[in-house]
């Protein structure tokens, strides 16, 4: 009897660190793929765009970049000479839909940066994907769909030199005003895009 426990217990930790271990490469995966999709460059766009490409299924790419068009955004990028940043901001939700097909939403921060000011777009990205036919994707899995929604106003924000903080004189109150805010500006991107 304690033999017959001691294979189930056995079994089912294995099974359940297997399947930990799995949602962590697919975490991973999800965090990589949507933060490429959003780091290019005007100076090297086509180049980068050709290794974002990588993530996608063909008609997913196609979907995307029809989108990515229609928003105007390749032209701001270039008319601007943005470089374009990103970083999560959570982690990645991830939903099974089936063995090989999955949902994930991440919020995404897109930082759109020139010499003069840098643009701070809060996102939140919902993918599908797929497990990549052999030779087909990155480390086996594909996009088969991207979609993003703003979820804050856009911020736009003057890029100042770095210089050493003033302090105040000790029991003398600061005497500086808080920056006001600039009026937001929302650079197109494939969320605004009209289908």
């Amino acid at each position: 009897m304690n033999k017959k426990l001691a294979f189930i217990l056995l079994s089912f930790f294995f099974q359940f660190s297997y399947a930990q271990s799995e949602q962590a490469e697919l975490s991973v995966w999800v965090n990589e793929a949507i933060v490429a999709t959003y780091t290019y460059s005007y100076q090297n766009y086509l180049e980068d765009q050709k290794k974002i490409a990588k993530y996608f299924t063909a008609d997913g790419w196609i979907a995307f970049n029809k989108a990515l068009n229609a928003s105007k955004l390749p032209e701001a990028v270039q008319k601007n000479q943005y470089r374009v940043s990103s970083v999560a901001t959570e982690p990645p939700v991830i939903t099974n839909i089936d063995p090989t097909h999955w949902k994930a939403t991440m919020r995404l921060l897109v930082v759109y940066q020139n010499p003069q000011y840098q643009q701070r777009q809060h996102l939140k990205i919902n993918i599908n994907f797929i497990a990549a036919p052999s030779g087909q994707g990155v480390r086996g899995y594909s996009m088969t769909n991207l979609q993003s929604v703003a979820t804050k106003p856009s911020c736009k924000c003057i890029i100042e030199e770095e210089s050493e903080p003033a302090t105040p004189v000790p029991n003398t109150p600061a005497t500086d005003t808080p920056p006001t805010n600039s009026p937001a500006a929302n650079p197109p991107t494939p969320n605004n895009a009209t289908q």
